[in-house]
């Protein structure tokens, strides 16, 4: 693994992919990368930040990476919130992948942002993560 941040990205895609609460919510094809969408709900994992710490023991690198999760609806806000809360639950289990070891995993907060159709509900999960791997 040589990107902490798709690393990270893909971890917590499968992650949610996994937990059939979310599904139920959204379909496993619409938790996915991308822009703002055209088919509703979705939950876009948009690229992540990564500040490096450095080396640590056994060769490995340390990093943080912050993600941003886009929760869309075309429902209406109330359907938004009840797919993140479902979303932050999930991820109070820390992803499990092979190739990085998370030392740190948590959802800062949520933020809700008003669209100009009032129909569409959005929101976003800011993501954190210590991330440890090799080369």
């Amino acid at each position: 693994m040589i990107d902490p941040a798709l690393a990270t990205r893909t971890a917590i895609r499968e992650h949610l992919i996994a937990d059939p609460d979310v599904t139920a919510l959204v379909p496993a094809s619409g938790i996915r990368t991308g822009a703002r969408p055209e088919d509703f709900p979705v939950v876009i994992i948009r690229d992540g930040t990564v500040h490096m710490h450095g080396r640590a023991a056994g060769g490995q690198l340390v990093a943080t990476v912050f993600v941003d999760l886009y929760v869309w609806t075309d429902t209406g806000a109330d359907a938004a919130q009840q797919i993140a809360a479902v979303v932050a639950r999930r991820l109070l289990t820390w992803p499990t992948p092979a190739g990085i070891t998370f030392d740190e995993f948590r959802h800062q907060r949520t933020t809700w942002v008003r669209d100009p159709q009032p129909e569409v509900g959005h929101g976003v999960l800011f993501i954190e993560a210590t991330v440890r791997w090799t080369i």
